[in-house]
């Protein structure tokens, strides 16, 4: 599953990074996108969505095709 993350601050994609480790979740980056397993991505889609809300909704995600919030794909 692949997050479209292009639109996202460094800080943003920091956040993500460090609560990504922190609840051991495998995980790579391909530039500015984001690929976790497709079992993980209800959990990285809700965690993605915290990040956005404390980030006041900087951060624009979505599931890719167009289909979900914005600019995330998988």
């Amino acid at each position: 599953m692949v997050f479209e993350l292009e639109d996202w601050t460094p800080e943003e994609r920091t956040t993500v990074r460090a609560q990504l480790a922190a609840d051991q979740i495998p995980h790579r980056w391909e530039e500015s996108d984001l690929v976790v397993r497709e079992g993980d991505a209800d959990l990285v889609d809700d965690l993605l969505d915290k990040v956005e809300d404390t980030a006041g909704g900087a951060g624009k995600g979505g599931t890719a095709g167009g289909a979900g919030k914005g600019d995330r794909a998988g």
